[in-house]
């Protein structure tokens, strides 16, 4: 009986000296991120960015991005050479049409791009409002809906290829896929202004949670290539219709601009490759790993 009792007396004992090892070890800054985080691998997690490691994301990002580029440079391999592919003349969305005129051998590369693209953007959403909700929760959620939504956009792009063949009635496959793309760039654009607004909130606090060297140069970078855009754009309505009028032989506007600084094709090919680039960059300005400490003991806590 008194063996039992001192059995008793000594787990208790050793389950209070672990209870305060647990609480000591709280207040040490985490060495190993990736052995102690408590959030295990899964599919759910995966698809909510909540990644298991900074490995994992670093992986997520950097292999998606890989397969984005492969499936880009194919379509551009396979992409007839009698149709000449340039982006002074042919958008980014011509890569995916099957037309004859276009790029009836490669275009579902570009459905392919378009579909890993949706597998990297969507999850990247999420993490990024986690990253961002402790600044301001309501602006984090509004940019979570804006690059939810082009993500999505890039998930239906994959079935509706940039051709001009009859669809349904007078409508073509075109009109669909210029429609879902208008609606992913007007999401993006949204959550990118979103996340300026975040890295203003956050400079007004007296402790600041952003790296703004990092962050302010990724958020300019977009900025900056959407003014450049519009500007060309803008630039090229006014003058259009003035030599338009002076040379009535002249062709459509898009074709006028081809190979002048106004070049439509051009910019708008530009600005797409930005946004890539943004989408690339912007996850590796929130500093994983000291954002990692904080979602370990928010898991512990639960």
């Amino acid at each position: 009986m008194k063996s039992i009792q001192s059995e008793k007396l000594n787990s208790g004992f050793n389950l209070l000296s672990s209870t305060e090892t647990i609480s000591l070890n709280d207040n040490v800054k985490l060495q190993s991120p990736q052995q102690n985080y408590s959030v295990k691998y899964s599919f759910k997690n995966h698809v909510i960015g909540r990644f298991a490691s900074a490995k994992h994301m670093r992986v997520h990002v950097l292999g998606g991005f890989a397969l984005i580029l492969f499936c880009y440079f194919t379509a551009m391999i396979l992409y007839p050479k009698q149709n000449h592919y340039t982006i002074m003349e042919k958008t980014f969305s011509n890569l995916g049409s099957f037309d004859k005129e276009s790029n009836y051998r490669g275009w579902y590369f570009y459905s392919l791009l378009q579909l890993v693209s949706f597998c990297v953007n969507f999850p990247m959403a999420f993490y990024q409002h986690r990253r961002l909700k402790p600044i301001n929760k309501t602006v984090s959620i509004l940019a979570c809906v804006g690059m939810v939504t082009g993500a999505v956009c890039q998930f239906f792009l994959c079935f509706f290829p940039a051709s001009e063949q009859v669809l349904s009635g007078s409508l073509m496959w075109g009109d669909f896929h210029n429609n879902i793309g208008y609606l992913g760039f007007a999401g993006c654009l949204f959550g990118y202004v979103m996340y300026g607004v975040i890295s203003v909130i956050d400079r007004c606090k007296k402790q600041r949670v952003l790296n703004h060297l990092k962050v302010d140069l990724a958020i300019s970078f977009i900025i900056v290539m959407f003014l450049l855009t519009t500007t060309a754009i803008c630039s090229w309505l006014i003058i259009y219709p003035k030599l338009k009028a002076k040379d009535p032989s002249m062709p459509s506007f898009r074709t006028a601009s081809q190979y002048t600084i106004f070049d439509f094709t051009m910019w708008e090919n530009f600005f797409v490759y930005s946004l890539y680039i943004f989408n690339l960059v912007f996850p590796f300005t929130l500093d994983f790993e000291e954002k990692m400490e904080k979602d370990q003991r928010e898991e512990l806590i639960k």
